[in-house]
């Protein structure tokens, strides 16, 4: 457990040095939006960044047809999924996660969400799946009203279980400083939520805190090139 932890504090720094140098990788998908840094070195020397970690994260699973609606049994993996393998156990699960946001963030210069995929994959031919990431007023509490709380959509996540996982990275800076001194929630949900009544399986799962994720790079200096 302690070298999944260590894993991804380093990768998250990676992806910031690698998104400071504006150096993007295929594992890695976004929209980094920086200007071009001189190098690495000085990219890094020049930022002054903290890491905030999800106070909470979970799914919570509905099954309509057996009325069965429940915080998911899968400790703090975040999932967002279908399955189906009977005509009575047709299951939806939405991934979620929450964040203390400081007060002082009403001044911070940039901010990256970071969420890292956690799954199998599979050699047979399957189609991507769509999800999509939305935000909401939180309360660091995983219930199950969060599994429709009223939400805006903030980006859509394209997962795929013929390719590697991902790390997936979000441009969060506006949203940060909005919700400054509130608690902030995310919502993932593949888009075939709801209506999908095939056999099988769609989505995919991300690391949750017992991994340390998923976390928020918070810079608060600017680039050398913007002073």
């Amino acid at each position: 457990m302690e070298r999944r932890k260590t894993l991804v504090r380093v990768m998250a720094l990676i992806v910031l040095v690698l998104l400071s140098a504006r150096c993007g990788r295929d594992e890695i998908t976004g929209e980094p939006d920086r200007p071009e840094a001189t190098s690495h070195q000085e990219a890094v020397k020049n930022v002054v960044a903290e890491t905030l970690t999800a106070k909470i994260t979970g799914s919570i699973r509905k099954l309509p047809e057996l009325g069965i609606f429940e915080i998911a049994p899968v400790g703090d993996e975040i999932q967002s999924t279908y399955f189906r393998t009977t005509d009575m156990n047709r299951e939806f699960r939405r991934g979620i996660f929450e964040f203390q946001i400081p007060k002082d963030y009403q001044a911070l210069q940039y901010a990256q969400l970071i969420i890292v995929e956690s799954r199998a994959t599979s050699s047979y031919p399957m189609p991507p799946d769509a999800h999509t990431l939305s935000y909401y007023n939180a309360d660091t509490l995983l219930t199950l009203e969060d599994y429709d709380r009223r939400a805006s959509d903030l980006m859509p996540i394209v997962t795929d279980v013929n390719d590697s996982t991902k790390v997936f990275v979000f441009n969060v800076t506006a949203l940060l400083r909005e919700y400054a001194g509130k608690d902030l929630g995310f919502r993932v949900k593949l888009d075939a939520d709801s209506t999908c009544k095939g056999m099988g399986f769609l989505g995919s799962g991300f690391l949750g805190t017992s991994c340390s994720s998923p976390n928020i790079i918070v810079q608060r200096a600017p680039f050398a090139d913007e002073r």
